[in-house]
């Protein structure tokens, strides 16, 4: 019986890579276990506490491994601080150190998102101070020199257009946070077609004075995504075509079929965007130096656009050059 609860004891053991000697004490068998990689094997039996009991003694010892202070120190850092500054060398038996390694992924993970927070926060109060502003110093005018009624409609439209400006930042601002706290999908087969047609017919007046070219097949091959999801894709694609782009030039609105994937293009023939800037276009709240002046927009369209076209299987890329407009291409598998 007893040398079957050693085996147990021993398989449940061998995923710590555990040292057993069984040596003779006193005309009886004993086992001596250990696990410390620092206690070579053949001299179990050198710990302090079974050197004590062979005079006689009592002892007892906790003695920590090398990484256990470190990493006790990383966890009081990951609970602590927003931003914790985590570095842990892997060391110790094969256990810990898989340990180590998984949980320096979570802290860099959690980082990423201390970071993300902070960034979103930050850029969500200088969008919404902007407007807000206005509309005081407005407001406070109007309460110093009350209009006459005259003048009351004219200064009724000036206080709604930064209304207007700050309702449509909550509304992306409102759509970022919803998809930082859920990838929820409900991906259904879609034939892009029909969306395409109805963004275009909708979009068709903000093109007046340019010329506005619709290049979609009546029918293209199902995707699997979200069709709502969709919609903000290409309206604010067209939109972004529809801010940049000058009067007598010409946006297009493309669609291609290959063997496996579906490609849509939102092409303008704008001013085009420099290749330093062409990837930071896609980060929240980041407006070009050239379109800050432009109030109406907010550095979000773009960044949705991407995060959206990931969450849906699909990838977006951008061909710009200085003068030579700029080409949105967003593909989806078949």
């Amino acid at each position: 019986m007893a040398s079957v609860t050693l085996s147990g004891a021993l398989n449940g053991l061998k995923g710590l890579q555990a040292r057993l000697r069984l040596p003779t004490w006193g005309g009886s068998l004993c086992a001596v276990f250990s696990s410390d990689p620092r206690v070579g094997s053949g001299f179990e039996n050198n710990h302090a506490e079974f050197l004590a009991a062979q005079q006689g003694k009592e002892q007892h010892d906790i003695r920590l491994d090398e990484f256990t202070g470190q990493e006790r120190d990383a966890a009081n850092n990951l609970a602590f601080n927003a931003a914790p500054q985590l570095s842990l060398a892997a060391q110790g038996p094969a256990e810990v150190r898989d340990l180590i390694h998984a949980f320096s992924h979570m802290t860099e993970r959690v980082q990423r998102a201390a970071l993300r927070q902070r960034e979103f926060v930050s850029g969500a109060a200088h969008e919404l101070r902007s407007p807000l502003t206005a509309l005081l110093l407005r407001l406070e005018m109007l309460a110093a020199h009350p209009p006459t009624a005259q003048e009351l409609p004219r200064q009724i439209e000036a206080l709604l257009a930064p209304l207007h400006r700050l309702r449509n930042a909550v509304d992306q601002l409102l759509l970022l946070a919803s998809m930082e706290e859920s990838n929820r999908l409900q991906p259904v087969p879609l034939d892009l077609s029909p969306l395409l047609y109805e963004l275009a017919e909708e979009f068709a007046p903000r093109f007046a004075g340019r010329r506005f070219e619709v290049e979609v097949p009546p029918h293209l091959p199902l995707i699997r995504a979200n069709a709502d999801q969709m919609r903000v894709i290409f309206a604010n694609l067209l939109d972004n075509a529809a801010k940049h782009t000058p009067p007598q030039a010409a946006v297009f609105l493309k669609a291609n079929v290959y063997p496996d994937r579906v490609e849509v293009q939102v092409t303008d023939e704008g001013p085009g965007i420099p290749l330093e800037e062409q990837e930071r276009v896609f980060e929240r709240f980041y407006r070009s130096p050239r379109a800050r002046s432009d109030a109406s927009g907010h550095g979000l369209g773009l960044a949705i656009v991407r995060e959206l076209v990931r969450l849906n299987g699909g990838t977006i890329r951008l061909e710009s050059a200085p003068g030579r407009g700029a080409c949105f291409r967003v593909t989806f598998p078949r």
